[in-house]
C-alpha cells in the first residue's frame, strides 16, 4: 500500500510540473492536474490539500535542483576552476533534462514577487554567502582579479541559463533544431569555464 501511495504522489508531482510549467500558478487548475495524473480530484486534494501546497512542493523542488547544483559543486574539493567546471557541467545537464525550470522560476517570481520572496525566506535554505566567501578568498589569495563576487556569480549562472530561456528565439534566428541545440549546450560545458576564467583569473 505504501508503494502505491508513493507512486500516486509521484504521478501527481510530475503532472503538476507539466501544468504549472505550462500555465503558471494562477493559470493552473487542480482538475487539469488531476486529469494529467490520471486520478480524481478528491485524491489530489487528499495528498496536497490545496493548489498552493502543490505549487510550493513543485517550486521548492525546482529551486532545490537549481541551488543544490550551485552549492554542491562549489563545496567540492579542488581549486576554483575545477569547481566552476563541475558546476557548469552538472547545471547544463540539469537544464537539458528539465529545460523548463528557468522560465518557470522566473515567470513565478515576476508574477508574484512578494509571495515568492516570503516562500524563499520560509522554505529554502539558500546561503549565497558561502559562494561569496569562496570567491573573496580566491581574490585575497591573488588567484582571481578583484571583481565583485556578485558579478562573477551572475556571469556564471546567466551564461548557463540564457540559452535555455532564449531557446525559442535562438532556434528561430539561427535555425537550430533540437539535436544541434543539445550539441551546442554540451560544447558550452567546456567553453563557459574557459571564457569566465580567462576574464577573472589574476
Amino acid at each position: 500500500m505504501k508503494q502505491k501511495d508513493h507512486e500516486a504522489e509521484y504521478r501527481i508531482m510530475e503532472a503538476a510540473k507539466i501544468v504549472f510549467h505550462k500555465r503558471g500558478y494562477f493559470g493552473a487548475r487542480m482538475q487539469e492536474i488531476a486529469d494529467e495524473a490520471g486520478i480524481n480530484k478528491a485524491m489530489l486534494h487528499y495528498y496536497f490539500r490545496s493548489k498552493k501546497n502543490l505549487f510550493e512542493a513543485v517550486f521548492q523542488e525546482a529551486l532545490g535542483k537549481v541551488f543544490g547544483k550551485i552549492m554542491s559543486s562549489f563545496s567540492k574539493a579542488g581549486n576554483f576552476e575545477d569547481k566552476l567546471s563541475s558546476f557548469v557541467d552538472s547545471y547544463i545537464d540539469l537544464l537539458i533534462s528539465d529545460p523548463y525550470i528557468p522560465a518557470f522560476v522566473i515567470h513565478e517570481i515576476n508574477h508574484n514577487p512578494e509571495g515568492i520572496k516570503n516562500f524563499l525566506n520560509e522554505k529554502t535554505q539558500v546561503n549565497p554567502q558561502l559562494l561569496i566567501e569562496l570567491i573573496n578568498n580566491e581574490i585575497k589569495n591573488n588567484n582571481l582579479k578583484d571583481i565583485d563576487p556578485f558579478q562573477i556569480i551572475m556571469t556564471i549562472i546567466s551564461s548557463a541559463i540564457f540559452p535555455f530561456i532564449g531557446k525559442p528565439i535562438l532556434s528561430h534566428i539561427f535555425n537550430i533544431d533540437e539535436e544541434l541545440f543539445i550539441e551546442l549546450m554540451n560544447e558550452r560545458k567546456k567553453i563557459i569555464p574557459e571564457i569566465i576564467m580567462n576574464g577573472i583569473r589574476k
